[in-house]
């Protein structure tokens, strides 16, 4: 997905606020596979981009002649992995427009630093468990 929108060019491929308020989705798709446009200023369920996720997947399994369209598990796959990465792009852009103080990034990163550490923790004992011989987990 990320191929049909350049990282150069990512932000001038966007929908305006009148373009996604005026998208009817009961007239036709949102947009063409090239130039692939999404909502990021909206949310990736809103009706623009459920229309850009289904422009993409439709494109994505017509081209890709080594994937049969008839397979519902891959239609579904390519579904799931889609809609992650228009929420993936949505987060970036969110991300890219705010502007953080110093304050704010190191209270970010020690919120970061803590959750990795709870992780770790959580996987240790598993581990641990696991390693026991022990069938109950905590």
């Amino acid at each position: 997905m990320r191929k049909l929108i350049p990282k150069a060019a990512w932000l001038k491929k966007t929908v305006t606020e009148e373009e996604a308020r005026g998208f009817n989705s009961a007239l036709g798709t949102c947009c063409g596979p090239r130039p692939l446009r999404l909502n990021l200023e909206g949310t990736p369920c809103d009706r623009w981009n459920k229309s850009a996720a289904e422009v993409f997947i439709d494109d994505f399994l017509r081209t890709h002649l080594d994937y049969s369209p008839e397979e519902e598990v891959v239609a579904q796959m390519v579904e799931m992995k889609t809609r992650a990465a228009i929420e993936s792009i949505i987060r970036e852009y969110r991300k890219s427009k705010k502007v953080m103080n110093q304050a704010e990034r190191e209270e970010a990163q020690a919120d970061k630093n803590r959750h990795e550490r709870r992780r770790k923790a959580s996987s240790v004992i598993h581990t641990f468990t696991a390693c026991n011989g022990s069938d109950e987990f905590p």
